[in-house]
């Protein structure tokens, strides 16, 4: 998903906080590979490890849905990701989440 500008961007108006996108397209590879080197000591811990990252962008929040400076996230927007991510049916989660991200946009 990181690779989708449109999905990133409406997550960030969503949650109201800027999204770092990885620069591998297979980031839970990668995740799962730093775990194991944190596991067998390549790295002392998970922040250590995670400093070795860096994104390949910083999506900003922007619209009218995002959260100002300082104040809590856009709840609303929140909860319909979060509803969404939990659905028991996939398509039914894929049309909200369509839904979700197009209001994110408007």
């Amino acid at each position: 998903m990181s690779a989708n500008r449109t999905f990133t961007q409406a997550l960030a108006n969503a949650i109201g906080r800027p999204v770092e996108t990885s620069a591998v397209t297979e980031a839970t590879t990668i995740g799962a590979a730093y775990l194991a080197g944190v596991a067998v000591g390549t790295w002392a811990s998970l922040e250590e490890a995670a400093a070795e990252l860096q994104p390949r962008a910083v999506i900003e929040p922007r619209g009218a849905s995002t959260a100002s400076a300082g104040s809590k996230p856009a709840t609303g927007r929140c909860e319909q990701f979060r509803s969404c991510l939990t659905s028991t049916s996939d398509s039914s989660a894929t049309r909200r989440l369509g839904a979700v991200v197009h209001d994110s946009l408007s």
